[in-house]
Formats: C-alpha cells, sequence, structure tokens
C-alpha cells in the first residue's frame, strides 16, 4: 500500500514538473490516478475486515463462548400444504332462464335450502294456471262420472277415461310446479356466499356457476409427503400447522394417512382436520404441518452456524487452556445427528462439562491463543 502511495507522489510530482502537457491534461490523469488510489485503500480495509484483522490483540483473537448442556431435541418434518373445504360449492341451474331476482349479497350467510336467486318463470307460471282450470273440470267429471259408475250407471269406459284424464293433469301440474321450484336457486348447504357471477337481467345457462356457497367453519388440510416419511407419519399423529400469511399457528392431530404411493411424483397424501369456528382461515390458504419424526429427551445440542464441515466429518472448538494455562482454542471432531432450526444434535465428541467457541469459531485455528469476551461481533 506504501509503495503505491509513493508512486502515486511521484507521479503528481512528475507532471507538475513536467511542461510538454498542457494543465487541464495534467488535472484529468492527476484525478484518475487519486481514484485509483482511494479504490485500492478501499479493497485493502474490506480485505482487513474480512481476514479478522481487528480481532486480533496481544492477548489472543478474541471470541465468545457458550457451555454444552443436554436439553430436550425434535426434529420435525416440514411438509407443505393447502387449506381446502369439504363444503365449497358451485352453485348451478339446471334450467335456462332470465334472472330476476338476487336474494343475497356476497358475504352473507345463509341456510341449507334458502333461496338465492330466481329466475324468469312466466311460462311456467301460466302453464299452471291453465292446468289448474283444466283439473278443476276434470276433477268435477270424475266426480260424476264415480257417482254414476256407483250407481251402475254408464260405462265402465267413461269412468276410466274421466279418471285417467283427472290424473293425468295432476301429474302434469305436480311436474310443472317442481320445473316452478327449479326457477328457485337455493343454497345445498349452511354457509356463506362467497361469490356472484350473475347479474339481474343476464341470462343464467344450465351447468354455468351462478354462484359459490361455501362453509368454513370445518376445515381440512391436504397435503403431500415424500415417499421417504412413509414411515414417520402416522394417522393421529400430532403436528403443528404454521401459516406464514396470517403469522398464526395451530396444533391437531394427523386425520388420514394414504396408502398409495403417487407414481407420479413419488408422495402419498395426509389431510389434517381443523375447527374453525372463527373464521380466521380461508380456503386455498398456504400452511405450514410440522410433524416430530425424532426426538432425543437428553440431547447434546450446538448452534449449526457453530459447527464446521472438515475433510473427516464435522468439528467444533473448544475453550481450552494450553501448558502454561493461557486460553487456546482446541479442535474438537464431533459426530453429528439431526439439523433443525438452526440446532444441531451432537452424538459423539462432546460432554456437558465443555466449553465451546462460539462467535469468532470460524477464524481460529487450533491451538491459537484466545481472549474471551462477553460481548462480541
Amino acid at each position: 500500500m506504501k509503495y503505491t502511495l509513493t508512486a502515486v507522489i511521484i507521479a503528481a510530482m512528475f507532471l507538475a514538473g513536467c511542461g510538454g502537457d498542457s494543465r487541464e491534461a495534467k488535472e484529468k490523469e492527476l484525478k484518475e490516478l487519486i481514484k485509483e488510489r482511494d479504490e485500492l485503500v478501499s479493497k485493502i480495509t474490506k480485505l482487513e475486515t474480512e481476514l479478522g484483522k481487528d480481532t486480533i490483540t496481544e492477548a489472543g483473537r478474541l471470541v465468545t463462548t457458550m457451555p454444552v448442556k443436554q436439553e430436550h431435541f425434535k426434529h420435525y418434518i416440514d411438509i407443505q400444504g393447502n387449506v381446502t373445504s369439504d363444503e365449497n360449492v358451485s352453485v348451478t341451474t339446471d334450467i335456462g332462464g332470465t334472472v330476476m331476482q338476487l336474494l343475497v349479497k356476497e358475504g352473507e350467510n345463509v341456510s341449507k335450502g334458502q333461496v338465492l336467486v330466481v329466475l324468469d318463470d312466466d311460462v311456467i307460471r301460466k302453464q299452471i294456471e291453465e292446468l289448474n282450470v283444466a283439473l278443476g273440470l276434470a276433477e268435477i267429471v270424475f266426480q260424476k262420472q264415480k257417482k254414476l259408475w256407483d250407481q251402475k250407471i254408464g260405462s265402465e269406459i267413461q269412468f276410466l277415461q274421466a279418471k285417467n284424464n283427472y290424473e293425468a293433469l295432476q301429474s302434469k301440474l305436480a311436474s310443472a310446479k317442481a320445473q316452478q321450484n327449479r326457477t328457485r336457486i337455493k343454497s345445498p348447504i349452511n354457509g356463506t356466499v362467497d361469490m356472484i357471477d350473475v347479474n339481474i337481467g343476464e341470462l343464467a345457462s344450465p351447468g354455468r356457476q351462478v354462484l359459490r356457497v361455501v362453509n368454513l367453519s370445518e376445515l381440512k388440510i391436504k397435503a403431500d409427503v415424500a415417499e421417504n416419511y412413509i414411515g414417520a407419519v402416522s394417522q393421529g399423529d400430532y403436528a403443528t400447522i404454521k401459516f406464514p400469511a396470517l403469522n398464526l399457528t395451530r396444533n391437531a392431530k394427523v386425520s388420514y394417512v394414504g396408502q398409495v404411493i403417487n407414481p407420479t411424483n413419488r408422495t402419498f397424501p395426509v389431510e389434517i382436520r381443523l375447527n374453525n369456528k372463527d373464521n380466521s382461515l380461508k380456503a386455498n390458504l398456504l400452511a405450514v404441518i410440522q410433524v416430530v419424526d425424532y426426538q432425543n429427551d437428553s440431547a447434546i445440542v450446538v448452534p449449526t452456524r457453530y459447527v464446521m464441515e472438515i475433510n473427516n466429518g464435522y468439528a467444533v472448538y473448544l475453550s481450552d487452556v494450553d501448558s502454561t494455562g493461557a486460553p487456546t482454542a482446541r479442535r474438537q471432531i464431533v459426530t453429528t445427528g439431526k439439523s433443525y432450526n438452526g440446532q444441531t444434535e451432537i452424538l459423539e465428541g462432546l460432554k456437558p462439562s465443555d466449553v465451546i467457541i462460539a462467535e469468532g469459531s470460524r477464524d481460529v485455528t487450533n491451538g491459537e491463543s484466545i481472549k474471551v469476551v462477553e460481548n462480541f461481533k
């Protein structure tokens, strides 16, 4: 760095003593050299920081330590799923007709069988009126023929014709009323009107969605689990369900585990049922299911960031002392177990009385002098 700065100064002095070039050219070149110097100084400072030069003192490298403890350790399987509802119904009509009335609004709670939309029924209503008139006459004729037939007056065929005509008109009237009833689109479930897809005056066509009704009081989460975990998830297992969008966590049991592996994506389905009386969850909401597949009540656990990968496995650095009693760093080979949420289980190599180097552990070398401080960044 000193050589570079000296070179810049000499170059500047040379330019000042050189009378062949214009002053403007000299000033331009000087600015470029100063810029180059500043860039070099910045790079050198950055490298010094990255190499931890500032963390070394006469007493040794600055580090923090933490005692090794035994604690309860759990490892979870994280499964991504979606919230669904068994009662998420697309309401359609099986007859065509003009929408005459919308009796509900989006977001309104409705009951099973409640009329939601009324279609035009003018033609059917007129047909019912005509059938009522014809039925009234047919009933009179039938009753007269019946009285005569009961008195053995008249022919049997006349009585049977009157009876058949009367019953046929009854059947036609019932059919017309049923047809009229179909112009009243009703809710198939108790729930909430989630969406209305028609307006008054529009034509509702058979098969086309008129509106959607959902019941979100009882929901389920459906997810596909990789076949690697087929022995880790069982019906009745407790699960933690997190909803990232709501910053909400629920606990529930696994209600269903599929028995067939999907050959396309090598997964099997699982379901978890949830009560949603407070209506806080919505259909198609993203959910993260966490199921415990391993736990150890007395595990030695250390933060994963302090476990270093080496050629022959893994190691941590312990806070130790040398032959003179001075604090030193000692590399300790360890056997790791499972890792979860930034914590790693240590199966072999550590005991509860050990003290590991925390901050600064990736800068020390085996046998290097250290100085333990409480707060170090």
